[in-house]
């Protein structure tokens, strides 16, 4: 089964100058690598993919592979959304997620992976009650205001409404479509959503990660 799709698989999208890993309960980074991607495909300011902790870590000098992307993002038909939502909503999901893991009481811990988070700063504390863990929210280092609208990128959000929201705006990539990361990148890739392409741009030499520098 896997031989038809051994060479896309092993095609090389970039080399990390960095550990590239997944493990930890808020962050990874990896998980940073696809919130920088995420960020710069979507033109948005701030991105919440979900809290997964699957994945192969990668060491310094090896290669960013298409199956290490796909490894990585590898949940049933996801896809990406951008949206407009303002600081108190932001406030709101963070402090329902970290209810999840947080909570006192057992029967309501769902999880204990928080929601990934890029652009943004916060600070959280764990034994505080719901409502009040998240704290201190900046964007670019300024405070974050209740009432302002900020652009959003996710993806694999739980919520299936998400998909036809009149506020998101989903897209696809192809062979023959052009897009801006695929014009960045020189990769072309077959139809898919693109949550599963959105890391093409680590083979880009504009995108520089926090999670550790990239050459392409």
């Amino acid at each position: 089964m896997r031989a038809p799709y051994e060479a896309k698989l092993a095609e090389s999208l970039a080399v990390t100058q960095g550990t590239l890993y997944r493990r930890g309960n808020f962050n990874g980074t990896g998980d940073q690598l696809l919130l920088d991607a995420l960020m710069d495909v979507q033109n948005a300011e701030i991105a919440f993919p979900p809290g997964f902790r699957w994945g192969t870590s990668l060491l310094a000098g090896q290669a960013i592979t298409r199956e290490w992307l796909m490894d990585m993002t590898a949940t049933t038909d996801s896809f990406a959304t951008v949206t407009e939502m303002t600081g108190e909503t932001i406030k709101t999901i963070l402090e329902d997620v970290c209810d999840n893991l947080f909570n006192p009481d057992p029967c309501y811990q769902q999880g204990s992976d928080m929601v990934r988070v890029g652009g943004l700063q916060y600070s959280c504390t764990p034994l505080a009650s719901m409502g009040k863990r998240i704290d201190d929210l900046r964007l670019n280092g300024k405070p974050i205001e209740a009432s302002k609208k900020y652009k959003v990128a996710r993806w694999a959000p739980a919520a299936e409404e998400a998909r036809t929201a009149p506020s998101n705006k989903l897209g696809k990539w192809s062979n023959s479509g052009s897009s801006p990361a695929r014009a960045r990148s020189g990769h072309a890739m077959s139809t898919c959503r693109r949550s599963r392409a959105v890391c093409l741009i680590v083979g880009t030499k504009q995108l520089g990660s926090k999670a550790g520098s990239l050459k392409a």
